[in-house]
């Protein structure tokens, strides 16, 4: 599978909130001259710029790998196994795997430690008949803080079968077949038929 080399961050709507406290602190604080009021500003920006790295060094070393999916019918689900392997030295934390092209195709890993892997299954509704390629993975985290989204995304070429839907309705009637054998086995059918015979 290929990625690609850099992640793309983008801005959550945690990240507006905190512009918005910033800027309400350093309004009291140069409106008073508030010391106290600096010192908290001063802290929570230091805070915010030490959490940058941590974010965008969460995927780091990280990789995703498709596996083979079983083929299904029409209007069913997908169900695609995921193996993501951390081979750095540290543990990944909040890692979030989706299926860009699927749309609704989710799912969290909370933990991956050092030299370890985990592995996910990611359900989505099969598409049309036919034959489909996954396509892309996408790794996503918002680690320690929450107000940057990293991602990164994965070419991942497995293909999988989709066949039509089968018609009709696929329960047999159960009830009226066991009310034909009880009655073919009754002793007046057994009488019937030996009359009809003779």
């Amino acid at each position: 599978m290929r990625e690609h080399r850099f992640s793309r961050v983008s801005p959550t709507a945690g990240l507006a909130g905190l512009l918005f406290v910033m800027a309400a602190m350093w309004y009291a604080a140069a409106s008073q001259n508030n010391a106290a009021a600096y010192l908290l500003l001063f802290c929570l920006t230091s805070v915010f710029l030490i959490s940058i790295p941590h974010t965008l060094l969460n995927l780091a070393g990280l990789k995703a790998t498709a596996e083979s999916v079983k083929p299904t019918f029409a209007g069913h689900e997908v169900s695609l196994p995921v193996e993501i392997v951390n081979e750095s030295s540290a543990a990944r934390s909040a890692i979030a795997l989706t299926l860009p092209d699927s749309g609704s195709a989710r799912e969290q890993v909370d933990h991956i430690p050092a030299g370890k892997a985990a592995r996910v299954t990611l359900r989505f509704s099969a598409p049309r008949r036919g034959e489909h390629e996954i396509g892309r993975l996408c790794l996503t985290t918002i680690y320690p803080l929450g107000f940057l989204r990293t991602s990164k995304h994965i070419t991942a070429p497995q293909r999988y079968l989709v066949y039509p839907k089968p018609a009709g309705d696929p329960n047999l009637p159960k009830a009226r077949t066991r009310s034909k054998q009880n009655k073919s086995s009754s002793p007046q059918f057994r009488r019937c038929a030996g009359l009809c015979v003779g």
